[in-house]
């Protein structure tokens, strides 16, 4: 093969690359999202948990941005505090990166609780104060139809309880 012919493959291929270059300016769009969620706690109390999840952020070019928000009602099935009925609200911030159907993403969390009464001396229960946690999320997106996991931890004085959800769900 001659120099030309090597320096017109490379030209043709860099045109083909600039050619392709306005079509990933285009992946830059709003993400949005509801869930229907359900899972249980596991650590120190066993539990079941159900609820919804939504989520609001931005993708570009791979990365992902946004805000993630599920409220869960359960009980507490296990352990010293068997019986009590639980509110958790998580609220995470979230980075990650999608290409195709899958996406992960990892952030911080402020999370609340209610409703779980110490029924035990030796037991405790986060009931009402902010805490941290941290949540780690894996979503399959095929069209408009999610199905997502997350691993929540949520962190109170030397304990931690983990909540582990799936979620079916709607996105934009």
């Amino acid at each position: 093969m001659s120099r030309c012919h090597h320096l017109s493959i490379v030209l043709a291929f860099l045109l083909s690359f600039a050619a392709a270059a306005p079509a990933q300016a285009q992946d830059v769009r709003l993400l949005a999202g509801v869930a229907a969620e359900g899972g249980g706690f596991v650590d120190r109390s066993d539990g079941l948990m159900g609820g919804v999840g939504v989520h609001f952020g931005i993708h570009i070019f791979g990365f992902e941005l946004f805000g993630l928000s599920q409220g869960f009602i359960g009980s507490i099935m296990g352990g010293p505090n068997s019986g009590s009925v639980e509110g958790v609200l998580w609220h995470s911030g979230m980075l990650g990166f999608g290409v195709g159907p899958f996406h992960l993403a990892v952030g911080p969390s402020l999370d609340f609780a209610w409703g779980c009464r110490d029924q035990n001396a030796g037991a405790r229960c986060y009931n009402g104060d902010a805490l941290f946690g941290l949540d780690g999320r894996a979503a399959l997106v095929f069209g408009s139809f999610s199905v997502s996991v997350d691993v929540h931890p949520t962190f109170y004085g030397s304990s931690t309880v983990t909540g582990i959800v799936l979620g079916l769900g709607w996105e934009y």
